[in-house]
């Protein structure tokens, strides 16, 4: 005798499994499309994380200083005004374009206006007032030279530059006790500052005399009367 309900058993299980089948795929393909989807949001976070890091300003600072250090001052200022254009509040990009600028010795430049600016949006900035104080001492304003380098110190204690610099200022003051105590705090031996000195007065002396000896030699010289012969 056969066994009618057997097909239909059969369809049945078939289309269970049908149904298990469609819906494992639906599952499999919904997975590879979000897998799809987290893999590309990573790498556009990625190349987005590397284009902000690229803009950064402080990459451009840095970027700036390792040109510093090459002594490749006109790009290490073009790096610091990068720097500034994308970040105008910028202190440390103000106070390392400044020293660029100075530190190429051609005249070209106004390392003051960018100090000022540093030092107005952080005047806790003991670099930028040494900094400053640098320009001031080479251009012969060491009142004013010395009040930075001061307040340098003040701000930062243990700032050997700033104590070498101050010493400088102060010898050529004539404050030579202030410019040995300052050399002695930057670590220094003061026997070099009393040669420091002795070799500017020698220097002076030296060009006293070359002038003196110039002007002799350009006055016009008295001719002698002619005598008389007698025969």
């Amino acid at each position: 005798m056969m066994d009618r309900s057997a097909p239909n058993h059969d369809r049945r299980t078939w289309s269970r499994c049908s149904r298990l089948v469609r819906a494992s795929l639906r599952r499999t393909g919904v997975g590879l499309v979000l897998l799809f989807v987290s893999l590309a949001s990573g790498f556009a976070a990625a190349d987005g994380s590397n284009a902000d890091e690229t803009e950064h300003p402080k990459t451009f600072l840095d970027r700036g200083d390792r040109h510093v250090a090459a002594r490749e001052f006109d790009q290490a200022i073009a790096e610091y005004t990068r720097a500034i254009t994308l970040k105008p509040d910028f202190a440390e990009a103000y106070n390392n374009r400044a020293y660029a600028i100075y530190s190429k010795y051609d005249g070209t430049g106004d390392p003051l206006s960018d100090l000022n600016r540093a030092i107005e949006l952080r005047p806790d900035y003991p670099h930028a007032l040494n900094t400053r104080g640098c320009v001031y001492l080479s251009g012969g304003d060491l009142d004013r030279a010395l009040a930075d380098f001061s307040r340098a110190i003040e701000l930062q204690p243990d700032y050997p530059r700033a104590y070498r610099n101050r010493a400088n200022a102060y010898a050529r003051t004539g404050q030579t006790a202030l410019a040995i105590a300052d050399w002695e705090r930057a670590g220094g031996n003061p026997k070099q500052l009393i040669l420091y000195g002795f070799a500017i007065l020698a220097f002076v002396i030296l060009l006293i005399v070359v002038t003196g000896a110039f002007l002799m030699r350009s006055l016009p010289r008295r001719t002698k009367p002619e005598r008389s012969v007698i025969n």
